[in-house]
């Protein structure tokens, strides 16, 4: 027993020690990533399109959910669009659309209204769930939106959790009692607020130690170290 919590301090010592990171590197390294989204916006489930047929009117559309699925429903047809850029949807349907199979129209799809973008929030927080991003939405920010750590969250060593371009997932952790350090987020960005050391010692000992040992067993074992008063 004595040997699992020196074991479970030194981790929890461990991780504390770790340094800070440098926020500009760390949003440097998905630079590429951001330039991409905005030079070439990829639809996904729950945006609001638009889609007009060209000198056929009464095949347009307007607004069109791109449903959870990733297809959307028009009078040509359903068509999967979802990860494709507008110009890759107007491609697709004008294709895959049989109304007019000898002379396919011309088709235009404009984004009306994006879906929110999300981060997740989870950890020791009052309420982890997903969160709304808002332009320029700091790590710290959306730990309020997620009404704020509990007294046994560690806001000094937070996890970020990234996806880069390639999909890979990149862990930083940040602490956010140091102003420099709260990140700007990203779309898909997961905040972990760790359980301080003290809450994992005090978690380990009613789940495996109290609630595990007899009381008969504990009872003299106190009293012999002089603390059975207390």
């Amino acid at each position: 027993m004595r040997h699992v919590l020196a074991s479970l301090i030194g981790v929890g010592a461990l991780l504390a020690g770790c340094a800070g990171v440098n926020p500009h590197a760390v949003n440097a390294e998905f630079e590429k990533d951001i330039l991409r989204r905005e030079a070439a916006y990829r639809l996904k489930p729950q945006d609001s399109i638009s889609v007009t047929v060209v000198a056929q009117p009464g095949f347009s559309q307007t607004p069109v959910v791109v449903k959870d699925d990733g297809y959307i429903d028009l009078l040509l047809g359903r068509f999967l669009v979802a990860g494709m850029t507008t110009a890759e949807a107007e491609q697709t349907i004008a294709a895959q659309q049989k109304e007019f199979p000898n002379v396919p129209p011309r088709i235009v799809v404009a984004l009306v209204t994006p879906a929110p973008e999300v981060v997740w929030v989870a950890g020791e927080v009052q309420r982890p769930n997903f969160v709304t991003l808002r332009p320029g939405m700091s790590a710290l920010e959306a730990v309020f939106e997620a009404g704020g750590n509990l007294p046994s969250g560690k806001l000094r060593k937070i996890l970020l959790i990234r996806q880069g371009p390639d999909h890979t997932r990149h862990v930083r952790y940040v602490n956010l009692k140091i102003k420099e350090e709260d990140l700007t987020l990203l779309p898909r960005d997961m905040i972990y607020v760790p359980r301080t050391v003290v809450a994992n010692i005090a978690t380990f000992l009613d789940q495996y130690f109290y609630r595990l040992t007899p009381v008969s067993y504990i009872t003299p074992v106190l009293m012999y170290s002089g603390l059975g008063a207390y």
